[in-house]
């Protein structure tokens, strides 16, 4: 079965979860629950989509059968706002953020391994699901590139990003043969405009109020 997964949102209601089909049907919401619903990451054979919940304010790692018509299984609550990254290789492991840092919770929630507490902005799942690769931000807010084994938990630099301090990056896709990952980088930039040829308040339109 070939599927897409996405977040509707419109003006009056959070986002939610959905499956559609690739070659086309009416799209399958994953849950009827009123709260916001982002970040979907399929399992390996695509019976399995885990993805986070915000219930006023707290975030919760999630899983739903990808036909919908169920109830969704809370795997983890306590969690970050980042995009959970399912390995598709084991099945075992989900990569998400919570308060102790990157962290691999089982697709069951009973373990939690918490691998390291700097921080990564972006992470992936290695092409044999061994490891993690991403983009680790330093204390001096410096951006390398990383990998991370997952048995040893050893945390490997494998070079460094020319990045500007108030960059941001966001995205992780990893290439088809496992070499590499494309990520994306935005630079935010302000303009500073001046006003002129509007009425300059008197006194007496102060006095007015």
């Amino acid at each position: 079965r070939r599927a897409n997964t996405f977040t509707s949102k419109s003006r009056w209601r959070t986002p939610s979860k959905s499956v559609s089909a690739v070659a086309g049907g009416k799209p399958v919401r994953l849950s009827t629950e009123n709260a916001d619903e982002r970040s979907p990451s399929w399992n390996g054979d695509g019976s399995w989509i885990a993805y986070l919940r915000n219930n006023g304010g707290n975030w919760s790692l999630v899983k739903a059968a990808s036909g919908g018509n169920s109830v969704p299984t809370v795997i983890r609550e306590g969690c970050l706002p980042s995009h959970p990254k399912w390995n598709r290789v084991n099945g075992h492991w989900i990569a998400c953020v919570t308060p102790d840092g990157l962290t691999v919770i089982s697709e069951d929630g009973k373990e939690s391994l918490p691998l390291t507490q700097n921080r990564w902005p972006v992470f992936g799942w290695s092409r044999d699901g061994k490891a993690l690769y991403g983009i680790s931000e330093t204390a001096a807010r410096s951006r390398v590139i990383v990998s991370l084994d997952i048995d040893t938990r050893v945390e490997k630099v494998l070079g460094e990003l020319p990045l500007s301090f108030a960059a941001e990056v966001r995205g992780f896709s990893l290439a088809p043969d496992g070499g590499s990952f494309a990520t994306s980088v935005s630079n935010p930039s302000g303009d500073i405009w001046t006003l002129e040829g509007f009425r300059q308040p008197g006194l007496f339109s102060w006095l007015r109020w």
